[in-house]
């Protein structure tokens, strides 16, 4: 017999929230049965003390979650991820604001635990749903697989305004490798993870097929901090990038990853934006130029709109 996988939890806001959300729909489809009975089960709740009240509605919209199926995906992603009771013995599904706030992540304290936030409209498209499970629930995977090599430090634990830059190299090949080593990804998904990796390196397109080969294999930890931390080493370990001379064009002095065209001047980039480039490179100047890309970084984080 197989272990058991990982016991699925919800945060009460989001449970209530998304049962909410499917009656309205199911109604809105003439399908009133599922709302009534909801409505005649919760009215006497309404009656029960405070203390007993939030537990009984909790018993209710977990019922609820079960019988209108809106845990079958989040428990199908979590028995498709096979990982051990020992590894991971808990997913923890709680409410997210905004889409930046979604993912998944293991408790600082507690590793054989996950959190995942995730909208409540997320679950009104059960086929997104699955394929964003699928992917966060990836990176929990790679984090506690010995040969990832994560020991629990930070990802990317450069500091300082460059770190925006290493962070999105980082993101970029991480994100690419978890969605193109999954099974019948969809054409358009693996095409726009690889053209994310293109673009956060400066490579020319017509690397694309060989960079997306490379992407397809798990890659440790330390190759891809390396790779974003010197944009240089991903020519050395991706085998259709090795003895190109692509690593011989114009490279941008902040990042130094190949531009495309070659770096402008800078002059007209505001004080403030000049001021945060020269605390990552002190000796940059406006004549050195930048590359499209730093260009833009840094106007965020100078404040400042050109």
């Amino acid at each position: 017999m197989g272990a058991a996988a990982p016991r699925l939890q919800w945060e009460p806001e989001l449970l209530s929230r998304i049962v909410a959300d499917e009656l309205e729909r199911l109604a809105a489809r003439s399908e009133r049965g599922p709302l009534t009975r909801y409505r005649a089960a919760a009215e006497p709740l309404y009656a029960l003390p405070p203390s007993d009240r939030e537990a009984a509605f909790y018993e209710l919209d977990l019922g609820t979650v079960a019988m209108l199926e809106l845990d079958r995906v989040p428990l199908a992603e979590i028995e498709r991820a096979k990982w051990h009771p020992k590894s991971i013995h808990e997913v923890l599904i709680g409410p997210a604001a905004v889409a930046r706030e979604e993912g998944a992540d293991l408790t600082p304290h507690q590793r054989t635990r996950v959190v995942m936030r995730l909208r409540p409209s997320r679950f009104g498209d059960r086929e997104n749903l699955a394929a964003f499970l699928a992917h966060e629930l990836g990176h929990i995977s790679d984090l506690i697989a010995p040969e990832f090599g994560y020991s629990g430090d930070r990802l990317v634990p450069t500091a300082g305004s460059s770190e925006h830059l290493v962070r999105d190299r980082y993101r970029a090949m991480w994100c690419a490798s978890i969605d193109l080593r999954r099974k019948r990804i969809p054409a358009p998904v693996r095409e726009e993870r690889v053209r994310a990796v293109l673009k956060a390196f400066g490579i020319d397109d017509r690397d694309a097929a060989s960079v997306g080969r490379w992407l397809s294999d798990p890659i440790p930890h330390a190759t891809l901090l390396s790779c974003a931390e010197n944009p240089r080493h991903l020519a050395e370990v991706c085998p259709g990038l090795r003895g190109r001379p692509d690593a011989a064009r114009t490279r941008c002095p902040i990042c130094k990853l190949p531009a495309f065209p070659a770096c402008p001047p800078a002059d007209d980039l505001h004080q403030a934006v000049q001021s945060a480039i020269r605390a990552d490179v002190p000796g940059w100047s406006p004549s050195d130029g930048t590359c499209q890309r730093c260009r833009e970084i840094y106007i965020v984080l100078g404040g400042v709109s050109q």
